[in-house]
């Protein structure tokens, strides 16, 4: 199993950190900032590597995986929501007042469970070819419009590379 990471911009980046846990691999975003800011000893972050939560699995670990109803019932979360009402008179919604709807998740993430620390590989790509994160509408980064360039410069460059 492989999962695809780039390197963190620095401690204050919020994104998942691929690391091993009780021997087994997971995504780990809840570090404190000890954690966050401990150097290896190569004088850069210890804890460096952000998934892309991109995983590549072996189609026998799928199967593997979801044969087994325990293991899926371990992979989705359950939240209960409170969800906007229609409105049919006055055709709009309203927020409700009480939980009134339940969202069931599947979270590849939580397959890393069910994978050996021998069996699990770290991808490292390059940041601007493989990450382009949308976390706010507003600002100079993470915006949809920032994703846009990172898009179009990324074609750019390959069209660069075709001798375009």
């Amino acid at each position: 199993m492989v999962v695809k990471a780039v390197q963190k911009t620095g401690p204050s980046e919020k994104i998942g950190l691929v690391v091993i846990k009780d021997s087994r691999p997971c995504i780990e975003s809840n570090l404190d900032e000890a954690r966050r800011n401990e150097k290896s000893k190569k004088g850069g972050l210890a804890y460096s590597l952000g998934s892309i939560f991109e995983f590549i699995y072996s189609v026998p670990k799928l199967i593997e995986i979801s044969k087994d109803a325990e293991n899926l019932k371990k992979m989705y979360k359950k939240e209960e929501l409170k969800q906007e009402i229609w409105n049919e008179e006055q055709q709009n919604t309203a927020n409700s007042e009480k939980l009134n709807a339940i969202q069931f998740q599947l979270s590849v993430q939580e397959s890393l469970k069910f994978v050996d620390r021998e069996a699990f590989f770290v991808l490292q790509v390059e940041r601007e070819d493989d990450f382009a994160p949308i976390k706010q509408l507003d600002g100079d980064e993470a915006t949809p419009e920032a994703a846009t360039r990172a898009l179009s410069d990324l074609h750019i460059k390959y069209l660069a590379l075709a001798g375009a």
